[in-house]
């Protein structure tokens, strides 16, 4: 069972706005978490059902990544969510992020913003230190107090990855920063959607499919000559 972590009342870290122009408060619903849907060396349980990195703590890999409000945004954001339940979709769901999000560059304090960080979790959730407002972004590409979606990006060493639209449950939301309230993580989250890792399934190349088809062209053709 996922260890319940208390949400942070207090505000940690740098005041809003201070390079980022949104700000998100990171924490996970006790509901819900970080989950795998196969088995890896940080899940204890071969049926991969259990919460990632269960009865331990661990550092995933986590990005976030943000869009503007537009008409369509949230349709997209549900086949994004909906490509993250199966390995076999991973890859589809990575690619619309790419195209409709746009990756931020994040951080507690001033100077500490990176594309990418170390984030500890435990039991599904993050951490407590790690429960914390984290601004995001830049003037250059987020509008302080705008209306839009940010999503989340996880990686785990051996090629596992998980991403989750934070949706408001249907409606897209405040952004937060400068004179605006921080948007929450908890209360975005996808509805009893956990953020599930896999090893994404390689879907053939374009030049591997014409190959193929090409040989069966040509098995037939010799069968029938045989025939």
């Amino acid at each position: 069972m996922k260890k319940t972590l208390l949400t942070l009342s207090a505000i940690v870290g740098v005041s809003a706005g201070a390079f980022g122009q949104g700000q998100l408060f990171f924490d996970i619903p006790s509901t819900v978490g970080v989950n795998s849907v196969s088995s890896s060396p940080s899940d204890p349980n071969a049926s991969g059902t259990d919460y990632f990195l269960n009865d331990g703590t661990g550092l995933l890999t986590v990005s976030v990544y943000y869009a503007t409000n537009s008409p369509g945004l949230l349709n997209e954001a549900t086949t994004i969510n909906t490509d993250d339940k199966s390995a076999t979709t991973l890859q589809a769901g990575l690619s619309l992020l790419n195209t409709e999000f746009t990756q931020e560059s994040f951080g507690t304090s001033l100077g500490s913003e990176a594309a990418t960080k170390s984030i500890m979790f435990d039991y599904g959730d993050l951490d407590v230190a790690q429960q914390q407002d984290y601004d995001i972004g830049t003037a250059a590409n987020i509008t302080s107090g705008s209306s839009g979606l940010y999503a989340i990006l996880v990686t785990y060493a051996g090629g596992y990855e998980g991403y989750l639209v934070l949706n408001g449950q249907g409606a897209v939301y405040n952004v937060g920063g400068g004179s605006s309230p921080a948007a929450s993580m908890y209360n975005n989250w996808a509805s009893n959607q956990n953020l599930l890792l896999a090893v994404p399934t390689a879907s053939p190349e374009p030049t591997t499919l014409a190959l193929a088809g090409l040989g069966g062209i040509s098995m037939l053709f010799m069968r029938r000559r045989k025939v």
